[in-house]
């Protein structure tokens, strides 16, 4: 009867034992899905932080030559209008006048003409090439405000984070969690 006893005893010392292994590996467990938990959640937020500033640039961007297109048509539109317009009434009154004035007189109109045409093309070129510069400027300090943007958010991002490294062994059934976070 002595030995029996020992014996159930003894079994439910190793019961015991067992028990308390399971929950130091519960424990353990909880603290590595955590961590990695972390650590996902802040690569998806540095994912998407990057990706609405990435769209945000590219809209800004497309905005800004868009509504320096607008402004070169309309202004092109202007032009060709005005001219063509200026063209009709020269042209009607030299008609009107035709018959009335001598040949000098006519060769006096056509040279002023001749002189207003080139002015007025002149104008226009020195018009499309202002707004082709104007554009280029636009562009290209878009661009290089937008690299900067980008560039410093990495920058903080990189330099903003948490890292979260566990180790945990099963044959010795011990775990061990660090958690370093710098900002």
């Amino acid at each position: 009867m002595k030995k029996k006893k020992k014996k159930k005893k003894k079994k439910k010392k190793k019961k015991k034992k067992k028990k308390k292994k399971k929950k130091k590996l519960g424990l353990a467990a909880v603290i590595v899905v955590v961590v990695a938990a972390a650590a996902v959640v802040v690569v998806v937020v540095v994912v998407v932080v990057v990706v609405v500033i990435v769209v945000v640039v590219v809209v800004v961007v497309v905005v800004v030559v868009v509504v320096v297109v607008v402004v070169v048509v309309v202004v092109v539109v202007v032009v060709v209008v005005v001219v063509v317009v200026v063209n009709v009434v020269f042209v009607g009154f030299l008609f009107e006048a035709a018959a009335s004035i001598t040949e000098h007189q006519q060769q006096q109109c056509l040279a002023t003409a001749s002189k207003v045409a080139i002015v007025v093309v002149v104008v226009v070129v020195v018009v499309v090439v202002v707004v082709v510069v104007v554009v280029v400027v636009i562009v290209v300090v878009s661009s290089s405000s937008s690299r900067s943007n980008s560039s410093s958010s990495s920058c903080r991002s990189s330099s903003c984070g948490s890292s979260s490294s566990s180790s945990s062994s099963s044959s010795s059934s011990s775990s061990s969690s660090s958690r370093s976070s710098r900002c």
